[in-house]
């Protein structure tokens, strides 16, 4: 299946509630930007409701920056705690600890207006979200060619003391992703690849997915902005191309 792309995220609008939270980290902060500005809960067990104020159709729920050993997703539409399930329930999930990140992909959409998102944290006092991502994908019509390209950038920092030693100041990496999309349809084009460069550009994350049918989706998704804007080009009569490049959100 060709790669696909969530650019609006419902999750911003939406009111946020959760079981427990620690004063300085609470659940809105999940709507902030900052991957890495958590919410925390008191203890190693607990949940978050998003209400999305109506009935919206859905078909991806994202959480990153977790501090999580398993998770779970449900939609409903008429049980504000969410815990129904009616519309979508994920079953319990393992966090995969190398990403720290949790991608649930439903096959269809529903029109769901709770969005529930369940974490545990085994062996540790409590769980943390980041960043919480809700929306409709848009897939490509094909997908990107050969020739892609990912990889980490290390923003460590190292400098040579007097005695020659070097000293390094790590910090986190972040992941990177460069593909081309050699046809890009019409259909598609008009649709959201032109409203992607409208109203995200530089500025707005996107969650981009390279293969929806992965086994791993943390880690086959990134959350991130695209580090620059490209051109849609035209080299065929009715298909165009385009190039994404996206750095990982922190």
């Amino acid at each position: 299946m060709p790669a696909a792309v969530v650019f609006e995220n419902l999750a911003d609008a939406a009111s946020v509630r959760a079981s427990s939270s620690i004063l300085l980290a609470q659940p809105t902060l999940v709507q902030q930007v900052h991957v890495e500005r958590r919410w925390r809960a008191l203890n190693n067990v607990a949940w978050l409701v998003l209400d999305l104020g109506a009935e919206t159709p859905i078909d991806t729920v994202a959480a990153m920056g977790l501090t999580a050993t398993a998770a779970r997703v449900r939609v409903s539409v008429a049980d504000p705690s969410g815990a129904a399930g009616e519309l979508f329930d994920s079953g319990q999930l393992t966090v995969d600890q190398a990403y720290l990140a949790l991608v649930v992909l439903s096959e269809a959409p529903v029109s769901g207006r709770y969005v529930r998102i369940d974490l545990s944290n085994e062996g540790a006092p409590y769980v943390e979200a980041g960043r919480v991502c809700i929306g409709l994908r848009s897939t490509f019509a094909y997908n990107f060619d050969y020739g892609w390209s990912y990889g980490y950038v290390d923003p460590s920092t190292r400098s040579k003391t007097r005695g020659g030693q070097t000293q390094v100041t790590p910090r986190r990496p972040y992941r990177t992703i460069d593909v081309t999309f050699p046809r890009v349809t019409a259909a598609d084009r008009y649709s959201f690849v032109e409203t992607i460069e409208r109203e995200n550009a530089l500025q707005r994350d996107v969650l981009f997915t390279t293969d929806p049918e992965s086994d791993n989706l943390a880690r086959d998704t990134i959350w991130g902005l695209m580090s620059e804007t490209t051109a849609i080009v035209q080299p065929f009569i009715e298909d165009f191309t385009k190039q994404y490049r996206i750095e990982e959100r922190r």
